[in-house]
C-alpha cells in the first residue's frame, strides 16, 4: 500500500500468498471499525478490479506496529521514512516537530535495542592533542593567548575594542581571529615519516585536532567571543598557572604565565563561568550552587581534562573505585548510535528526494518537520570525521561557508563536547578519594605565604563534608535538574549493558545448541528469500507511483 494503489490480486502476487487469505485480510483492514485501508477505485466493466489505498489510520497503525515489532523494522528503514512522509501530507492535522521527534526516537530505540545517545564522547582526545600543541608552542602563542584571555573576560567585543584592550596591532589581531575561527582554508599538517601509511585514528586525530584548534573563537555579526573549546582552553591555562605544568607532558617545562595576572586564578574561572554560562548550563549556570557544595573541588574538578595523570577516575575500574566501565560503555553507546545514523539518514533523504519528483509534494509545507529532522541528522553527521576524504584531501575549506553555516557547525561540535564535559565533570566526582591536587600537602609555588596559608585552611575546612562522592550525592539531592540529566545517562548506560549482556547470552546459547542454530538459519534463509522478492517489487517504483492521491486517503 505504501507504493500506491493495490488490488487483492496484485497483493496476492506480491506476497506470494493464497488469494482467499489476502482477500480476507484486506476486507478486515477495510472494515468500518478499523479503516486502515479504503476503496480507491474500480477498474473494468464486467468484473471490475477493486483498488485500495492506505488511510491515515493505517499509517499510524503501521507506525505502532513498527515500534513494537522488531521483525518489521529489520526489513528496512525506508518503510519508516515513507510512512512518516505519507502521514505528513495526508494527516488531518499537520504533524508537529514534537510528534515527529517522538516517532523518530521510538523508532531508533526499537531498532537499536537500547536508548541512543548522540555525540562522540571522544573529543577530549582531540582537545588534549590541541592542548599539547599549545603547551609546546607557548612562546609562539603569546599574542594569541592575549586575545583569547581578553575575550574570556570581555565577551562579545568588536575588533576596535580588542585593539584597545590588548594593545596589539590591527593586522596582528585580524590574523589571530582568522586563524582561530572557522573562516579560512585550514591546511592539514603532514604526518611524520614513521606514519607513511597512517591509521584511521591518526588521520582522524590530525583532522579533528586541526578543526578545534581553529574553532576557539566565534564571530557573530561584528563581535567576537570564545567557543566552548576556547573557554576550556582558558580553564586549562588558568589551572596550569595555578597548579603547575603537568610533568607527564613531554613539552611541559615552563611555568605558564597569564596576561591578566592581577586576577586570582579561581576568580578568573568565576568570571569566565559567568560570562559564558550557557556554554555548560549544568555547570556554569549552577556555579554559585556548586561553589557552596564543592569549594576548592569545583576548580580541581576540571583537571580531569587537563592533566595526564594516573589518578584519572576514568582510567580505573569500578572495582577499585574508578569509573572506567561507565565511561567506556557510554563511548561505545554513542559510537554504535552514530554507526546506525548514516544509513538511516541516507534512506530518509532518498525517500524524500524520490517523492519530491512530484511538484505538489516538493512545495508542501507539511513536510517541513521531516526536512528539519533530516537536516538535523545531516548536521550531526557533518560534524563527524570524514575519513573517506583522507588522505587524498590535504586541506579543509570553510571560507565559502556563510557565517550562519560556520556558527551552526561550531554549535554542533560544541554541543557534543558539552555533553562529554558535563558527564565527565559529575562522573569524576564518583570517587571516595581526593585527587593528588586536592591534598593539603600540595602547596603551589607561585603564590605568597599568606595566600598559601589561606589556601591550606580552605582545603582543611572543605575536607570535613566528606569525599567527592559524598558531595556528588549532596548535589544530586539538592538539584533536581542535574539529577535528572545525570540519572538519564547512567540509566542509558545500564540499559545498554543489559542489552549487551542479552546479546552475549544469546550467542552463548547458540554455542550450546549449535545444531538448532544451523537448522534455524536454513529456515530463515528461505523466509528472507521470499521477503526479498516482495521488497524488490516494493522498491522498483516508477515516478508516477509517488502520486499521493493514489497512495493514501485524505
Amino acid at each position: 500500500m505504501l507504493g500506491g494503489e493495490l488490488s487483492k490480486s496484485k497483493a496476492s502476487k506480491i506476497l506470494d500468498s493464497n488469494y482467499p487469505d489476502v482477500s480476507d485480510a484486506m476486507d478486515a483492514l477495510a472494515a468500518n471499525d478499523r479503516q486502515f485501508i479504503k476503496l480507491s477505485r474500480e477498474s473494468g466493466r464486467r468484473r471490475p478490479e477493486k483498488f485500495y489505498k492506505i488511510t491515515e489510520n493505517g499509517l499510524r497503525a503501521l507506525l505502532a506496529v513498527s515500534m513494537t515489532s522488531k521483525e518489521s523494522i529489520l526489513i528496512s528503514s525506508q518503510v519508516f521514512w515513507r510512512v512518516i512522509l505519507l502521514l505528513s501530507v495526508c494527516s488531518k492535522q499537520p504533524i508537529s516537530k514534537e510528534e515527529l521527534d517522538n516517532y523518530y526516537r521510538q523508532f531508533e530505540e526499537s531498532t537499536l535495542g537500547y536508548t541512543p545517545i548522540y555525540g562522540y564522547f571522544f573529543q577530549s582526545y582531540f582537545f588534549d592533542s590541541m592542548l599539547d600543541n599549545w603547551i609546546q608552542n607557548l612562546s609562539n602563542n603569546s599574542a594569541t593567548q592575549k586575545v583569547i584571555e581578553c575575550l574570556a573576560i570581555n565577551r562579545s567585543i568588536t575588533l576596535n575594542e580588542l585593539i584597545k584592550k590588548t594593545s596589539l596591532k590591527k593586522e596582528e589581531i585580524i590574523e589571530i581571529l582568522k586563524n582561530n575561527s572557522l573562516q579560512a582554508d585550514l591546511g592539514l599538517t603532514t604526518l611524520s615519516s614513521e606514519h607513511k601509511v597512517p591509521s584511521d585514528f591518526d588521520v582522524q586525530k590530525q583532522y579533528y585536532t586541526n578543526i578545534i584548534s581553529h574553532a576557539l573563537i566565534n564571530k557573530t555579526s561584528n563581535t567576537y567571543e570564545l567557543s566552548l573549546f576556547g573557554v576550556m582552553l582558558m580553564f586549562s591555562l588558568i589551572r596550569y598557572h595555578y597548579v603547575g605544568i603537568d610533568t607527564n607532558r613531554p613539552h611541559s617545562t615552563k611555568v605558564l604565565d597569564l596576561f591578566y595576572n592581577d586576577i586570582k586564578p579561581n576568580m578568573y574561572c568565576d568570571i569566565i563561568a559567568k560570562n559564558y554560562s550557557e556554554k555548560l548550563p549544568l555547570i556554569f549556570e549552577k556555579w554559585n550552587f556548586l561553589q557552596n557544595q564543592l569549594g576548592f573541588l569545583l576548580y580541581d574538578s576540571f583537571d580531569f581534562l587537563i592533566y595526564k595523570k594516573d589518578g584519572k577516575s576514568t582510567a580505573s575500574s569500578i572495582w577499585i573505585g574508578g569509573n572506567k566501565e561507565f565511561y567506556e560503555d557510554i563511548q561505545a553507546l554513542a559510537s554504535n548510535t552514530r554507526y546506525h545514523l548514516t544509513p538511516l539518514y541516507v534512506n530518509g533523504k532518498t525517500t524524500l528526494d524520490n517523492f519530491q519528483r512530484n511538484p505538489s509534494i516538493m512545495n508542501d509545507l507539511r513536510i517541513n518537520p521531516l526536512r528539519r529532522k533530516l537536516y538535523e541528522i545531516e548536521e550531526l553527521l557533518s560534524a563527524d570525521i570524514p575519513l573517506t576524504k583522507f588522505p587524498d584531501q590535504n586541506s579543509l575549506s570553510f571560507a565559502n561557508e556563510s557565517e550562519a553555516a560556520r556558527l551552526y557547525r561550531v554549535k554542533t561540535i560544541e554541543d557534543i563536547f558539552k555533553e562529554e564535559l558535563t558527564f565527565l565533570f559529575y562522573l569524576n566526582l564518583n570517587t571516595i578519594a581526593f585527587s593528588p591536587y586536592s591534598k593539603e600537602s600540595f602547596n603551589p609555588s607561585n603564590i605568597d605565604r599568606s595566600e598559601r596559608e589561606q589556601w591550606v585552611a580552605e582545603r582543611k575546612r572543605m575536607l570535613d563534608p566528606g569525599s567527592p562522592k559524598d558531595r556528588l550525592m549532596a548535589i544530586l539531592t539538592k538539584d533536581k535538574e542535574i539529577k535528572k540529566w545525570f540519572t538519564e545517562r547512567i540509566s542509558n548506560i545500564m540499559n545498554y549493558q543489559e542489552q549487551t549482556f542479552n546479546t552475549m547470552s544469546k550467542f552463548y546459547n547458540e554455542i550450546l545448541d549449535s545444531h538448532k542454530y544451523i537448522k534455524r538459519q536454513q529456515e530463515n534463509k528461505q523466509i528472507e528469500e521470499n521477503s526479498r522478492k516482495s521488497w524488490d517489487i516494493f522498491y522498483k517504483l516508477e515516478p508516477h507511483e509517488y502520486d499521493i492521491d493514489k497512495i493514501c486517503s485524505y
